[in-house]
């Protein structure tokens, strides 16, 4: 039934009760679950600014922590579906979130 589950991973401790629940859907169907980590870009985060001015130094800093965000949750996200049955991947993209997640969910 469901073939395909994709979650957002955005910080383990925000992330992990969906990959639990990931896990657990997904052992009982057979499905094959999708760790999705989507990066802001400049144009997303002046979009909710609400016409405040985002200078490039900020974006870099905050490029740089979602750089190390990333990695953590990819760690972790690997380690947390290595122990089990359930067929994964991870995936990481740029740009607005609830975009990204539209385009995601549709494939």
């Amino acid at each position: 039934m469901y073939k395909t589950i994709l979650i957002p991973v955005n910080g383990t401790e925000r992330s992990m009760p969906l990959q639990k629940a990931a896990l657990e859907v997904g052992s009982l169907f057979t499905s094959h679950v999708i760790g999705l980590h989507i990066v802001p870009s400049l144009q997303s985060l002046q979009s909710i600014a609400d016409h405040q001015f985002v200078s490039y130094e900020i974006y870099q800093q905050l490029l740089e922590n979602e750089t190390e965000l990333a990695e953590k949750d990819k760690t972790a996200f690997n380690e947390f579906f290595n122990a089990s049955t359930v067929n994964y991947e991870w995936l990481e993209t740029e740009g607005h979130f609830s975009q990204n997640m539209k385009n995601h969910a549709r494939t």
